[in-house]
């Protein structure tokens, strides 16, 4: 017997939930086909899907890329990136990537 997910659960749990929904709306418009366009409307319904759940994705906090290089003296200089689209951090660190708007966990970071 499945178990249910008590209210209120996490965004992770959320975006589970609509790749599951996305999955049996696209085969219920295809077989329902009431316009001969079940195809391409599963396939629009599919895109809205996806883009929320983007957006959602984009919610969860992710560490940020480093990656690092030697200061003159041969010490550790790290460099930071967004862990979605590789944006560059310069010293200020963003709750967001200003191009992608993904969330960033710093609390890792020294």
């Amino acid at each position: 017997m499945e178990k249910y997910l008590e209210m209120p659960w996490s965004t992770e749990d959320t975006i589970e939930n609509l790749k599951e929904i996305k999955e049996h709306l696209k085969k219920c418009v295809i077989l329902s086909n009431s316009d001969g366009m079940g195809k391409k409307d599963a396939e629009e319904g599919a895109f809205d899907f996806d883009r929320a759940i983007n957006a959602l994705q984009k919610q969860v906090q992710e560490e940020p890329y480093m990656e690092s290089d030697g200061d003159a003296d041969g010490n550790p200089v790290w460099d930071y990136y967004c862990p979605s689209c590789n944006e560059y951090f310069d010293e200020y660190q963003p709750k967001h990537c200003w191009k992608c708007g993904q969330a960033i966990d710093w609390s890792k970071i020294d």
